[in-house]
């Protein structure tokens, strides 16, 4: 078997008035429906049952885009995903699930992917001690590396990424919103002319042409 090695970026962005946006993320998630996960519960979904703990989540909403939240949050981060795939050549987002986790001492989220094109994570608490997101190499699963991430910023990666949550050590409080999107089509005025060019000169090449 061999892997050819392709630039496979996460891309990282931060929201403007970050601030006010998470103060009202907050106060929505402390008055909205969720779940807590004890530690040593585990997490089933579907026949499938992982060793995760969270303080407070609301997976199982997921598709519901009716939620207070995420009526108010959608936008704004739709917004800014679409400047930050136009980055990539891409344009067109549709939305295949969203939900909050809340973490406290000793919750985590071990290693698992998502479905989709890519996965994304918004920080909306995220103190300094906090461990932060780590994703493994896809090209060498021996290396680990841990995004350099803050409160307010937004992060989104292709979703076979294997990727965690470590555990949180510390009497803080984690907060995230994860997602999951498809990309609906390339910008093919960003490739079409070079594809054309870079095609063209080949058969040139080929043919002894000048």
């Amino acid at each position: 078997m061999q892997k050819y090695k392709f630039s496979c970026p996460v891309v990282k962005s931060k929201l403007k008035d970050y601030k006010s946006i998470n103060q009202k993320l907050l106060k929505f998630f402390e008055s909205c429906e969720g779940e807590t996960v004890d530690i040593g519960q585990g997490y089933r979904i579907n026949d499938l049952e992982f060793p995760d703990s969270f303080s407070k989540l609301d997976w199982r909403h997921c598709n519901n885009y009716d939620r207070e939240w995420v009526k108010y949050f959608l936008p704004l981060l739709e917004s800014e995903l679409t400047h930050m795939i136009y980055s990539m050549s891409y344009q067109g987002i549709k939305f295949r699930g969203i939900w909050f986790q809340q973490y406290k001492k000793h919750n985590t989220h071990g290693w698992h992917t998502h479905a989709e094109n890519f996965t994304g994570v918004y920080y909306v608490q995220l103190d300094k001690k906090s461990p932060n997101t780590e994703i493994v190499d896809p090209f060498n699963n021996r290396k680990i590396r841990r995004m350099d991430v803050e409160e307010g910023d937004l992060i989104f990666f292709p979703s076979f990424f294997i990727h965690r949550a470590p555990p949180l050590l510390n009497d803080t409080q984690k907060t995230i919103v994860s997602f999951n999107f498809n990309v609906t089509k390339p910008i093919e005025s960003s490739y079409k002319n070079f594809y054309h060019a870079d095609y063209f000169t080949r058969i040139r090449k080929r043919l002894g042409w000048r």
